[in-house]
């Protein structure tokens, strides 16, 4: 970049595998975006964004990387890059080699894992990153959206039982003019005679009646 050009470094994400590097640079409706990959480089031009301003950024990274292994994928709101670290092993300390903080660089956090959570399962996600539903799997954390099996859920939550314990669930959203958790507050001792008797489950703990008159 010449001293004429009035260019910004890009803000840019990133995050990390053993042997991948995750980088985006975060430009809308970037117009001609140049990646160019060097062995401890990553050269990034380009120009867009509300302002339609051009951008121009150098990465120093702080280690080596593949250039023949670096891929490049450009969507409506950013430039994600996935660049293969020469040698696969320890987490890098940081992206680039000089140590300063770089204002326009930051954690890219939906991303990150840490070192012994670090696999290769998200890599091949067009750069969201978020696993086509919002990290959850595509089924609201069921795996893979496979349904969950709601009798052995009931046999579970009854621990033995043969059914579920609803008893203390809160029904209140169908009367707006009850105070909330009035259940759970201010409720008086029982006196042994009145109580009815806890039940052992096969878990080790107390089944308490689903209701006791005063």
């Amino acid at each position: 970049m010449s001293s004429g050009d009035s260019c910004e470094y890009v803000p840019t994400i990133w995050a990390q595998r053993k042997d991948l590097l995750l980088i985006s640079f975060c430009v809308e409706d970037c117009k001609n975006p140049d990646v160019k990959f060097e062995e401890k480089k990553i050269i990034f031009n380009g120009q867009g964004g509300s302002l339609n301003k051009k951008y121009h950024s150098q990465l120093e990274l702080f280690k080596e990387i593949d250039p023949k292994q670096c891929t490049v994928k450009k969507t409506s709101r950013l430039i994600y890059v996935q660049a293969q670290k020469k040698e696969s092993g320890p987490f890098w300390p940081r992206l680039l080699d000089a140590k300063m903080k770089q204002h326009w660089l930051k954690i890219d956090f939906n991303k990150w894992k840490d070192e012994d959570e670090s696999s290769d399962d998200d890599t091949e996600m067009g750069g969201m990153g978020m696993g086509g539903g919002m990290g959850m799997g595509g089924g609201m954390g069921m795996g893979g959206g496979q349904q969950p099996d709601l009798s052995q859920m009931l046999q579970q939550m009854g621990r033995g039982t043969g059914s579920a314990d609803f008893g203390d669930l809160d029904d209140g959203d169908d009367d707006e003019g009850s105070e909330p958790d009035s259940d759970d507050e201010d409720v008086p001792d029982l006196e042994p005679s009145d109580a009815a008797e806890s039940k052992p489950t096969d878990n080790g703990t107390t089944e308490e009646p689903t209701q006791v008159k005063a």
